[in-house]
């Protein structure tokens, strides 16, 4: 029963899309991949490069993918996180010996919870 689910659910979308949409997608998808190949071919000066660039392009493209999710969780990971925001607070100061203001970085203040029942006047 599960291996004739499985075998329906990989075969039903090839019968209902037709073929021509699925090259469009895929060529779409390969000229970047067909560009980044061809550079092999003008940008490098000696073999020691192109095997760099080669082995750096081989990492980009399977590994790719994995760094975009991994980026992603991160930055849902710490979504609520505000406590970056008044990391470079500038307060100004004036200086009594001369006309000119000094200005002096403001180390960032901790955010705490309200607490409950407490009002927030802003």
């Amino acid at each position: 029963m599960l291996k004739m689910i499985l075998v329906l659910t990989l075969t039903i979308p090839c019968i209902v899309v037709h073929y021509s949409l699925i090259l469009a997608f895929v060529s779409v998808m390969l000229v970047p991949v067909l560009y980044y190949i061809l550079i092999v071919v003008w940008q490098p000066r000696n073999m020691r490069e192109r095997i760099q660039y080669l082995a750096g392009l081989c990492m980009y493209v399977f590994l790719g993918p994995f760094l975009n999710i991994t980026v992603l969780l991160f930055a849902l990971r710490g979504i609520d996180n505000f406590g970056w925001g008044k990391t470079r607070k500038v307060v100004q100061t004036a200086d009594t010996s001369s006309n000119e203001q000094v200005l002096t970085e403001k180390p960032p203040t901790k955010l705490t919870k309200p607490r409950p029942g407490s009002l927030i006047s802003s």
